[in-house]
């Protein structure tokens, strides 16, 4: 914090109090190929998204929720990747703010 104080970027010091929690929040996910085909320049892919976020508390397992989800994409084969990552980022974050809202 002294750091960015010093930058004199904000007009009052910044001061961040420290959490007397000893809650730990673990999100995890995992995700699988579950079909491929190749049609012309495209593939077809459908993946299953399955994201899990567990709560503990000195080690102990407080809470866990889990959802998963099939998803279908069709994109290029040449060059793909980023619309790949994007189609799967999304879902995840959408299953992750699903999940958040029940704990």
């Amino acid at each position: 914090m002294d750091s960015i104080n010093k930058t004199g970027i904000f007009n009052k010091n910044l001061s961040i109090p420290k959490s007397n929690s000893q809650l730990i929040i673990k999100p995890q996910y995992k995700i699988t190929l579950k079909k491929h085909k190749v049609k012309g320049y495209s593939k077809i892919d459908t993946y299953t998204i399955l994201v899990n976020i567990s709560t503990y508390k000195s080690d102990k397992l407080l809470t866990q929720k889990a959802l998963s989800q099939d998803i279908t994409l069709t994109i290029p084969l040449k060059n793909g990747d980023r619309i790949l990552e994007y189609e799967i980022l999304k879902t995840m974050n959408s299953l992750f703010n699903s999940i958040s809202t029940q704990i």
